[in-house]
This record gives C-alpha cells, sequence and structure tokens, in this order.
C-alpha cells in the first residue's frame, strides 16, 4: 500500500518521461492523501481526429478518489489506494472503473516501511535506473458544493507476497502489497484501454485477462521492480518525514538491510533518529502535566514519571491555530482521570508512544473526534484495525461538523509545519 509518495514535478522530466507539460505551480513535493497532486489521462478531445489535440494530458486532483456521490472530499483519507482484485465491485471505485477512467500518477519514488529487522523504517523506493515511475491508477470528478469540478485519483495495488523485494515490506503477518508500475510502452495501452481489455492491456505477466475479474491477473514486473534499486534513506536527528537535522542518503544496494549496513560503516545513521520499538508495557498513573496537545506527563507507581506522546493522534505545533485550545482540551479530558497507557516505542525526544486511554476512553480518539487533531495515518501501522477505523471515523465526523481545526478546508498539518 502507498499512502505517502514524492509527485515528478519537474517540467522537463514530465515532458521527457510522460510527454505532457503545462504543470501548475505551487504543488507540494511529497503527497499524502488529501493533498493534491499531478496526474496524466487520455485527453477528453484525443478521439476527435484533430492533430493538434495531444493524446495524453496532465490535470492536477486530489490524491483519494473521490466518487461522484461523496458528500464532502474527506473520503480521499481512505480512497488513495485500490486494490486491483476487487476494484470493479467496492462503491468507491466501480463508477470510474466501469467508466474506463485509467490514469497514470508519475511518481520520482514510493515509501513503504521495512519491518523485518522489528522497527518499522521508513524506506524510500525509486527506479534504478533513475526514471520516474508511472503508477497505474483510475480518476475521478466530483462537484464541489459551488459547481467547480474536483479532479481525484487513487493508486491501484496488487499482492506482492511473492515478489522477491516488496514482500519485504509492512508488518509480518500482514500481506504484502505494492502499487502496480507500468511499462513506458503501456501508458497509451493503459490509458484507452476498456475495462474488458484491461489485462491485455497492461497485464505485466501478459496473461489475457479474466472476464469474471480482469484485474486478477495483474502482476509485479520485475523489469519496473529491479533486483537493485536505489534505497534513500534519512539519516540524522529526523523520524518519518519530521525532519530537523540530517541528511539523504541514496546507495545501490540488493537489500535494506545492505543498505543500512553500509549507511553504518559510513558513520551516518545515529541512534537518536530512529524511534525505539520496545517491549510494551502498561502502566497507570495520574497526568501531572501536559505541555502541548498531545503530550502529557504520568506519574505512575510501577515506572515513575513518563513523558508520553499520544499514538496515532497529531496535534498542532506550537503557534499554529487551535495548539492552545488542543492543549486545553487534552487538560479537561485528563484532570484528576485515572489514565492507563500502553507503551511500545520510544521517539526521538525520550518519549514513550503509547495508546492512552481513560476506562474505555481514547484520548486520542477524543481529540480527533472533536477537531483538535489530526488521524496521523503515517502511523497507521501502529495502530489496531478498529483503532484505525475508529480514528478515521472520528476524523471524517470532525471534518463534516467542521469542528475547530477543520473551519479550514484544508488545514497546515503539523508535519507540514515541522519541515
Amino acid at each position: 500500500m502507498c499512502a505517502h509518495y514524492d509527485p515528478q514535478t519537474d517540467p522537463a522530466r514530465l515532458n521527457a518521461f510522460f510527454g505532457v507539460s503545462d504543470l501548475p505551480l505551487g504543488l507540494k513535493p511529497s503527497l499524502w492523501p488529501g493533498y493534491h497532486g499531478p496526474f496524466l489521462r487520455k485527453h477528453e478531445f484525443a478521439d476527435v481526429g484533430d492533430e493538434a489535440v495531444p493524446f495524453r494530458e496532465l490535470l492536477v486532483g486530489s490524491f483519494g478518489l473521490i466518487p461522484h456521490w461523496a458528500k464532502d472530499t474527506t473520503i480521499a483519507r481512505n480512497t488513495y489506494n485500490a486494490r486491483s482484485e476487487t476494484v470493479h465491485e467496492k462503491p468507491s471505485y466501480r463508477d470510474a472503473w466501469r467508466k474506463a477512467r485509467h490514469c497514470i500518477i508519475p511518481a520520482e519514488a514510493i515509501y513503504e516501511p521495512d519491518w523485518r529487522s522489528g522497527k518499522a523504517v521508513p524506506t524510500r523506493i525509486a527506479r534504478a535506473d533513475g526514471k520516474p515511475m508511472g503508477i497505474a491508477g483510475l480518476w475521478s470528478q466530483w462537484k464541489t458544493p459551488t459547481g467547480e469540478p474536483l479532479f481525484s485519483y487513487t493508486m491501484l495495488t496488487i499482492n506482492a507476497d511473492q515478489h522477491p523485494f516488496m514482500r519485504q515490506f509492512h508488518k509480518p503477518e500482514d500481506e504484502k502489497r505494492s502499487v502496480v508500475i507500468l511499462h513506458e510502452e503501456d501508458y497509451d495501452s493503459w490509458l484507452q484501454a476498456s475495462p474488458a481489455e484491461f489485462g491485455f492491456s497492461v497485464s505485466l505477466s501478459r496473461r489475457q485477462s479474466d472476464s469474471a475479474n480482469p484485474a486478477a491477473v495483474l502482476a509485479l514486473s520485475p523489469l519496473l521492480y529491479p533486483r537493485n534499486l536505489w534505497i534513500s534513506l534519512w539519516v540524522g536527528t529526523g523520524e518519518h518525514h519530521q525532519v530537523t537535522e540530517g541528511r539523504w542518503i541514496s546507495m545501490y544496494c540488493t537489500r535494506i538491510r545492505q543498505c543500512l549496513l553500509m549507511a553504518l560503516l559510513a558513520g551516518c545513521v545515529t541512534s537518536p533518529a530512529m524511534a525505539e520499538l520496545h517491549t510494551p508495557f502498561e502502566v497507570t498513573g495520574s497526568v501531572f502535566r501536559n505541555p502541548d496537545g498531545d503530550t502529557i506527563w504520568l506519574d505512575t507507581a510501577e515506572r515513575g514519571k513518563l513523558n508520553i506522546r499520544l499514538s496515532g493522534a497529531d496535534t498542532p505545533e506550537t503557534g499554529q491555530a487551535y495548539w492552545k485550545a488542543a492543549r486545553g482540551y487534552l487538560r479537561s479530558l485528563v484532570a484528576r482521570q485515572k489514565v492507563t497507557a500502553w507503551c511500545y516505542k520510544r521517539d526521538r525526544y525520550e518519549r514513550e508512544v503509547c495508546h492512552v486511554r481513560i476506562g474505555n476512553r481514547d484520548v486520542g480518539e477524543a481529540l480527533i473526534a472533536e477537531g483538535y487533531a489530526w488521524y496521523a495515518v503515517q502511523f497507521a501501522g501502529e495502530l489496531t484495525e478498529d483503532q484505525r477505523r475508529a480514528y478515521r471515523a472520528a476524523e471524517d465526523q470532525a471534518r463534516a461538523r467542521r469542528l475547530a481545526l477543520w473551519l479550514e478546508d484544508e488545514p497546515m498539518p503539523p508535519w507540514v509545519c515541522r519541515v
């Protein structure tokens, strides 16, 4: 699955590798669900017979498909990846599928978590030959409340359990998934294919389509996921996308573990840069301080005083709108309450990262539901499926009610403010 990627926004590379131009200015260099990025589709007038009309056109849309029946854009937070096995039947995607609204998402790199060490190591994956990736997707068009058209797109994914490279990512117990990266010679075939031609046009295994479920024939291409890849790792005092000091390093290697070893030998990796997983423990105590909206100091009998960062929720940074309101709401929740924390890792600030509850109430979920925090999708792998579902629903509810942060259509997330 891919919830984070770097779009290709260099006009020269877009023209050289995808044959398109006219990219609007101001696009973000790194995208998460709900952000706007570029995608290619077959030009709406490509079939009129005018040689002046190019076959492909470049549009900008929301990363996360917004079907025509959606009430608002918040659904994009959950529709950024579409399983190719079920895309023809899922309500969010089937209309785009039946109308053959195929698109290509130009990407410089994608990000996936490598869990083989027992820790989630954020890993940047790019093509070894330096070319951008063309990721197969679907697009849709939605009307805003003012009647303006809003484009959106999703990335198709396939099972990667047997792929020698992509099966190394995500938690050991999770199904391995990968986005579908097209061969350059398949770009136009994919853009103009009908649903019945899907298997013929983009089947990377070159098998004929299955009429019952054409998407099921997709397979990863070893040519587009070569054994040797450029792996870029952030080393220094940064965690995931939160960059303070340090630098990106790139190396040509065959395995993520080999890349890490090479970085260590080069003296690049410093221990404060990574969050440290440890044996989970549970503590109970009382809160005597909360410096911001997602951090508390807990006085416990078992382990003394602990500095705790809430898991799965991210509140505004100091100085951002609503940061004081988020801190005040958290204080009202935990004041004079018996708090239970289930802790599983230590972040770069030496805080314990924990799921925090008051009785049966999830404190992170409560902050999100009242519009004082974002659901931190980049750390979704550290939550249970029930927690992910609850946090998504809480944010959707806050957005729909336009609570606090969501008085703005797209408030700046704290992870953007930190960079």
